[in-house]
């Protein structure tokens, strides 16, 4: 492989951050696989009514320090804790079922950081399982925010999102979608909210990144009023 382009997928591999997008997997928690519904569509009309106090709703990370640009991916986890079967969306970011907010910790106290955002206009099939009494399920999510009005998209476009310091993420899990009615009151709030802290790059991690940068760059100069810049290497069309 040419050592160029192996450098650029390691540093695109160790760079890449949040985007839009979320990557949710159910993964039942219990024995007892919970049936899974296919044809979404069709089967809106199928969720039950349920109520905040049938459903517990917590929130895990794998950790608690993460690097600047790092990804972080929580893991969202609902139980039924009622006595009846009952058919909730997937708890992932996908059309705004689980909603994020971040707070940074400041000399005066917290102030906050950021909220989700981005997901809420992703329309598609999120998922829905029926869930026994005792029944648990889990997604695992990207978490994006939106933060100072601007959505966090690529270390190219200037974009690193959460600067160093310590925050802390609370989650709502919401019983219904996002245009209906009562979608901010109808919620379950996570039991506990998590802390971690965004550290800065060591000198290394700098380095690497700013030669990803500078190759994206070559690669793919930026047009400015339609026009590329110019560059050493022939840009790929």
């Amino acid at each position: 492989m040419n050592p160029f382009f192996l450098r650029m997928v390691l540093c695109c591999t160790s760079f890449l951050v949040i985007g839009w997008n979320t990557v949710a997997t159910a993964q039942p928690l219990t024995k007892t696989n919970p049936k899974k519904l296919k044809r979404f569509a069709d089967l809106l009309k199928t969720i039950t009514k349920n109520s905040v106090d049938e459903i517990s709703y917590q929130i895990s990370m794998k950790k608690k320090v993460y690097r600047y640009g790092e990804r972080k991916v929580a893991t969202s986890i609902i139980k039924n804790i009622g006595k009846r079967k009952i058919r909730v969306r997937l708890p992932t970011a996908k059309n705004g079922n689980v909603t994020y907010h971040v707070f940074q910790k400041t000399p005066e106290g917290r102030e906050e950081a950021g909220r989700s955002g981005g997901d809420l206009s992703t329309r598609g099939d999120a998922g829905i399982v029926e869930l026994s009494p005792g029944e648990s399920c889990s997604t695992a999510c990207e978490v994006d925010f939106v933060l100072n009005g601007s959505m966090i998209t690529s270390v190219l476009g200037g974009s690193m999102g959460l600067d160093p310091e310590e925050y802390f993420l609370k989650a709502n899990y919401h019983l219904v979608q996002s245009h209906e009615k009562g979608y901010r009151k109808k919620i379950v709030p996570a039991a506990k909210e998590l802390s971690f802290t965004v550290r800065e790059l060591t000198k290394k991690e700098q380095k690497e990144l700013d030669a990803f940068a500078e190759a994206d760059y070559q690669l793919f100069p930026l047009k400015v009023n339609g026009v590329r810049p110019p560059s050493n290497t022939k840009p790929l069309e």
